[in-house]
């Protein structure tokens, strides 16, 4: 026999529980702008009312909700069934201008159980807000547009208004600044006049509002909040959507926050948790600002206000949050600013810098803050070397002093994060060295200044080097000589900042003061000196090579001319030697000649031999020097070479006796071997 089981069975003893449910409106008003603008509590149509909400509890989850209109105990429209659904729509028919009116909602469960209603309340007002004639005003500066709209409205009876700002490039449009709400009577938009922008067309509708409520009635703005960010996180619907859901999320926790700023009974809990939802919505709106290939500036706004409101739920929930929130929170946290900063990594390093500034006042997390200010000390270094690749030293002087503040906040924060703290070690190092550097290179610059301005000629910035120095040299006699004396000054206070830091720069500033003394003072060894120590610092360089480079091209080629100058000069100094010794062995000389031109082989080479015998004894006449006369020239020839004569030792006569031997020996040599 089979046995068919029964479903569940829920046997009823309570009603439905309503306690954590709210409700909320939808109102109808003519004079709102967006579709389903932030959840006011005036609405504009007497002729009807939308509203919604919260689901109950119930075991059965099988609720029959009813609902109903009231004017104080006056029913306008009386209970209602709507099923399982959680909205409705009720006429309100018999309503006229500042009525205040209640919705009631209950639920019914399958076991005739009736839950105790909710309710809340909304005003009737279809007056729109009045001008009173103030102009709005607007100021420009650096970049930001600061709009301000004070007294430009009427005061509502009903409490602050509301303010939808958008700006847009041309009339209607929203490109500058999305549409936002605020009640603030004034906005920052960055932006600045360009080539394609000279004018914004600012948007700004007012309309009733009703902050001045109770804490109950706070928290069905929350509450709503949290119903409309879940329907903008359904999957498959468009950016444009999402982002219209997120805004009314946004613009209902923001009113929840402002509405609890205004009372004692709002928790610092709850706002705590309004906040982070508030942080969510931002960052959603800006990731999807990224899709959609916003400007800028509306996506860096976004996540600006995200990290904004992280940071007030981080710093607030210290307090009144448990660990497991905080943690969840601060990974939130984290995560957008990952986020932030991938976003920033295809921007411009000026704009890096200018948005990670922005940034930095409104973070606390010692983590984050030690990640941008490593981020900052090293976009400003990129700047310096790219300025002084350039030939800007002032600007990259600039950018290395740009270091310093970061360098020492990212130390402050970092100090539990060892990557982070080494990174600014090595880049400390290297700012201070490139620092050095771009002052050293400045230095230089300036020298180029002040021989332009001594030659008192009009001359390109391109011709420095050696074709400024071959220019001072041709104008030599205009030049003032105490300026000469400067400039070395200054070559030599290179040469001081350099050191120990960029050995080319160093060598480089040593060149250019053996050019000086080349071209301009015409004083060879200091220059000389100079070049030399050029090239020794380019060697210590090694396994780097300067073969390339003009200034050691000019450092090689004035030594290889110097050392060529000294080998004439010392030969000329020898010839004069010799020629006055010549003079003294002129009959010595005379007579080896005619022995020279009268005997034959052998008895040329034992006269010399026995005449002038080599100064090293071993050296001897072959004994067999006849029969073997081509290998005894051969070996005379060795004997009595001049390199071997030693003139240190043995004298300068001996040196050019044997040069003249040797030379009557080689000639006899060459014919033999010739003939033969």
């Amino acid at each position: 026999m089979e046995v068919k089981k029964a479903g569940p069975l829920t046997i009823y003893h309570e009603a439905p529980n309503s306690d954590l449910s709210s409700l909320s409106f939808n109102p109808d008003n003519r004079y709102t702008v967006l579709e389903g603008n932030a959840n006011l509590k005036v609405q504009s149509n007497l002729t009807h009312v939308d509203f919604t909400w919260g689901l109950f509890d119930d075991l059965s989850e099988d609720l029959n909700y009813e609902t109903r209109v009231r004017k104080d105990d006056n029913v306008i429209a009386p209970w209602e069934s709507v099923g399982l659904r959680n909205s409705a729509s009720r006429k309100i028919n018999h309503m006229g201008r500042a009525d205040t009116f209640f919705v009631d909602v209950r639920a019914i469960n399958n076991g005739g159980f009736q839950s105790p209603s909710i309710n809340a309340s909304i005003i009737l007002e279809y007056k729109p807000p009045i001008l009173t004639g103030v102009p709005a005003g607007y100021l420009l500066d650096n970049g930001s547009c600061f709009i301000k709209w004070t007294n430009v409205f009427s005061p509502s009876v009903y409490g602050p208004m509301v303010y939808q700002v958008s700006v847009g490039s041309r009339n209607g449009t929203s490109d500058i600044q999305s549409p936002i709400f605020t009640m603030a009577q004034e906005i920052n938009v960055e932006w600045s006049p360009d080539q394609s922008q000279h004018e914004v067309f600012v948007n700004i509708l007012a309309f009733e509002s009703m902050m001045s409520v109770s804490s109950s009635s706070s928290a069905l703005l929350r509450e709503e909040g949290n119903q409309i960010y879940k329907t903008a996180c359904v999957e498959g619907l468009s950016p444009a959507i999402q982002i219209g859901r997120l805004q009314k999320a946004r613009n209902l926790y923001y009113r929840y926050i402002h509405a609890m700023a205004h009372t004692s009974d709002g928790s610092e809990d709850d706002k705590c948790s309004a906040a982070k939802n508030l942080a969510l919505c931002e960052w959603r709106i800006g990731k999807l600002h990224i899709v959609r290939k916003e400007r800028n500036e509306n996506v860096v706004h976004q996540f600006k206000e995200a990290l904004k409101y992280y940071q007030y739920a981080f710093v607030n929930g210290g307090i009144c949050k448990n660990t497991t929130w905080i943690t969840d929170l601060q990974l939130k946290y984290t995560d957008c600013f990952e986020e932030f900063m991938s976003f920033l990594s295809d921007l411009s390093i000026e704009n890096r810098i200018r948005y990670l500034n922005q940034v930095s006042s409104l973070i606390s997390i010692s983590e984050l803050l030690a990640k941008i200010n490593l981020q900052l000390v090293q976009h400003h270094f990129h700047e310096g070397i790219n300025a002084w690749q350039k030939g800007d030293f002032m600007k990259c002087k600039h950018q290395m002093a740009e270091c310093h503040y970061p360098l020492h906040e990212g130390r402050k924060h970092g100090h539990e994060q060892p990557d982070v703290l080494q990174e600014l070690v090595v880049l400390e190092t290297d700012v201070n060295m490139h620092m050095c550097i771009a002052e050293s290179s400045k230095a230089r610059q300036t020298v180029r200044t002040i021989l332009v301005l001594s030659l008192k000629e009009d001359i390109d910035a391109i011709f420095v080097g050696d074709d400024l120095l071959e220019k001072a040299t041709r104008y030599y006699e205009t030049i003032d000589m105490n300026m000469v004396w400067e400039i070395i000054d200054w070559y030599k206070q290179a040469i001081l900042l350099a050191r120990e830091l960029d050995i080319e720069q160093e060598a480089i500033a040593m060149q250019r003061i053996g050019r000086v003394y080349a071209k301009v003072l015409k004083f060879k060894p200091q220059a000389k000196e100079y070049y030399k120590r050029a090239v020794q610092m380019a060697v210590s360089m090694a396994p780097r090579t300067f073969t390339t480079c003009d200034w050691y091209q000019e450092c090689t080629e004035m030594l290889k001319e110097y050392q060529e100058e000294t080998i004439t000069h010392e030969q000329e100094e020898q010839n004069k030697a010799k020629e006055k010794i010549k003079e003294e062995m002129k009959d010595e000389l005379d007579q080896i000649k005619k022995s020279h031109e009268r005997q034959n082989n052998i008895e040329f080479l034992k006269y010399v031999y026995n005449t002038y015998p080599p100064k090293n004894e071993t050296f001897k006449l072959m004994e067999d020097a006849e029969e073997n006369i081509k290998k005894a020239l051969q070996k005379a020839v060795i004997h009595y070479h001049p390199d071997k004569s030693e003139p240190e030792k043995n004298g300068m006569k001996w040196k050019i006796m044997s040069e003249e031997i040797t030379k009557y020996l080689t000639s006899r040599y060459e014919v033999l071997k010739f003939t033969s």
